[in-house]
């Protein structure tokens, strides 16, 4: 915390009209000390003044609407990305309905997404669903983040780190883009830009 309130402060003491975009991963970090709420309550509320933007990035957003500073944030945060989540219901949907003011089907909307592969944008002007143009390779590459999908990853590595990335993109229903790599593997076609060509 000591060394995010130092980097917070600075940027505060630098915001003089010039146009900074603060981006806070892994927000609910930040949002468990009380020095460092006060200071992004400060930052959300003046920003918009100072043309600066600031970002949060959180994985459970019941995070930010249990903390100090979450009607602030709500408030504030004009534009908001929701990843689906089937676990949407008890406080997490409490606050969907309360804060976000997101009706029945909003909330079965978020929830019925798929993951990795569906967004839900809230801004003041409504709500609506959209889906990254990612094809299924390319979201088994791209999208393999959590704790279970990189300990496969690892496991398969530790098996043959030659053959690897086809079985994992065979383990993904991935066939013809898994045969496709294993073919140009074989062929000594080493660049890492053959991986991108592979799921392409």
């Amino acid at each position: 915390a000591p060394v995010l309130v130092w980097i917070l402060k600075s940027f505060e003491d630098r915001l003089a009209g010039k146009r900074t975009q603060i981006i806070i991963d892994e927000a609910w970090t930040a949002l468990r000390s009380p020095i460092v709420s006060s200071i992004v309550d400060d930052l959300l509320r003046t920003a918009r003044y100072r043309h600066s933007g600031l970002f949060f990035a959180t994985h459970n957003i019941s995070d930010v609407a249990g903390s100090s500073i979450g009607r602030t944030v709500n408030a504030a945060c004009k534009t908001k990305l929701l990843f689906p989540n089937p676990e949407a219901t008890g406080a997490l949907r409490e606050f969907f309905e309360r804060d976000l003011e997101l009706n029945e089907a909003q909330i079965q909307a978020i929830r019925q997404g798929i993951l990795k592969r569906d967004c839900a944008l809230v801004t003041s002007g409504g709500f609506g669903m959209f889906r990254t143009p990612l094809s299924p390779a390319e979201a088994a590459v791209y999208g393999c983040t959590g704790a279970d999908d990189v300990a496969k990853v690892k496991a398969l590595i530790a098996n043959d780190p030659t053959t690897w990335r086809e079985r994992h993109l065979a383990a993904r229903d991935c066939h013809k883009e898994a045969a496709r790599l294993r073919a140009m593997r074989l062929g000594h076609r080493s660049s890492p830009e053959y991986i991108r060509e592979a799921i392409a």
